[in-house]
């Protein structure tokens, strides 16, 4: 809950941001747009009177400029403050389940103490009818019933009945088939899409199987797990798709790389996994006729890192996608260059947030961003 606060507390410091952008982008335009209105009353006296209009024509030209610059900058704040709300929302969302559960957990407990309170009253009405009951008895009567071998055994067959059926009757029922699988401990510091990426990274140039990666992941599962399990991997591996954190092999279904380009070719097919169970569906052999888009000339002389984090830093306080960042690089582009592209950016920005260099935004699986606090 901490970590939440201290996140919507950014998401309203950049809300903040942009706001103050928005009307300082409005001021300018207001004040350009004066500016060309004057200016184009001023040209069109001068057309009549044959008088030169080059200085006009530049500083209309500036004007303009400025003008497109204004509106497009509040636009993109604009645009910001509309995802920056939208997050807000889901947090919101999200306290209020977190504060329904809660709740419920209270009523719960507080049923369960009620319930032991009985029980606990019940027990003691049994106690005292017991004593009131011993004490009209003989008293040698009941040392011989204690003191025999044969009155203790039947003691003990009778307890321990009695206190098996209470062991049972409040044992709390198994709620393990509705929880999720566990990780390994290798990766229970992850969640689930990070800890795919990071096994996808070591296993670079190779191609997985869903079913090597279930059991890279959580382990030897029996037949049920196994199932419930590969259900929700196959989503989990597409949402990563759709996002650019890595590839699907064309062709092969439930085969997944980290990026195509990187996938060594040999010459009897495709190199996989050397750790892959023979029984899986191996992926047929993929061919990479198109080569890796280039960077803009601007970082040219740059590391991929740096550039990316040249990115990153004048677009500081906006929320960031491996598309946002890679068209910054590369330009437009589209398609199989895109692709590529993403799955590059996508490694670097996932590295970077874990050596505190920037965030990624929480519960929003391939968003990062760099706080404003954070900038130098």
């Amino acid at each position: 809950m901490p970590q939440n606060h201290h996140f919507i507390q950014n998401l309203i410091e950049m809300r903040e941001h942009y706001q103050v952008v928005v009307q300082k982008c409005d001021r300018a335009s207001s004040h350009a747009g004066a500016q060309l209105n004057s200016l184009n009353a001023l040209l069109a006296d001068r057309l009549v009177e044959n008088q030169h209009i080059e200085s006009l024509l530049q500083l209309r030209a500036h004007y303009q400029t400025l003008y497109a610059q204004q509106q497009q900058q509040a636009q993109n704040a604009k645009e910001q403050i509309a995802h920056i709300n939208a997050l807000l929302a889901d947090q919101l969302v999200l306290q209020h389940n977190e504060q329904q559960i809660a709740v419920q957990s209270t009523t719960i407990a507080q049923k369960q103490l009620n319930e032991g309170l009985t029980l606990i009253t019940d027990e003691d009405d049994r106690s005292s009818l017991q004593q009131q009951d011993a004490q009209e008895l003989p008293h040698p009567q009941i040392q011989t019933s204690v003191s025999t071998p044969e009155a203790q055994h039947l003691e003990s067959d009778f307890i321990e009945p009695l206190d098996s059926k209470h062991q049972t009757t409040s044992a709390p029922p198994p709620q393990s088939r509705f929880l999720k699988t566990p990780l390994v401990p290798q990766y229970q510091h992850l969640t689930k899409s990070e800890a795919v990426e990071q096994l996808l990274q070591k296993n670079e140039g190779s191609i997985l199987h869903v079913d090597y990666i279930i059991r890279a992941l959580h382990g030897e599962l029996n037949a049920e797990d196994l199932k419930a399990e590969k259900l929700r991997m196959n989503d989990t591996l597409r949402k990563g798709v759709e996002k650019g954190l890595w590839d699907k092999v064309p062709n092969s279904p439930g085969c997944y790389t980290i990026n195509l380009t990187l996938v060594e070719q040999e010459t009897k097919g495709t190199k996989t996994n050397p750790h892959q169970n023979q029984d899986e569906p191996l992926p047929k052999h993929i061919s990479h006729n198109e080569s890796e888009p280039s960077l803009l000339p601007r970082y040219h002389g740059m590391s991929f890192t740096g550039a990316v984090t040249t990115v990153i830093q004048e677009k500081a306080g906006e929320i960031l996608t491996p598309e946002i960042v890679a068209k910054a690089l590369y330009g437009d582009i589209a398609g199989k260059a895109l692709t590529q592209a993403k799955g590059k950016v996508g490694k670097t920005l996932w590295n970077g947030a874990k050596q505190g260099r920037w965030q990624s935004v929480p519960g929003q699986l391939g968003m990062y961003t760099l706080p404003l606090n954070q900038l130098n």
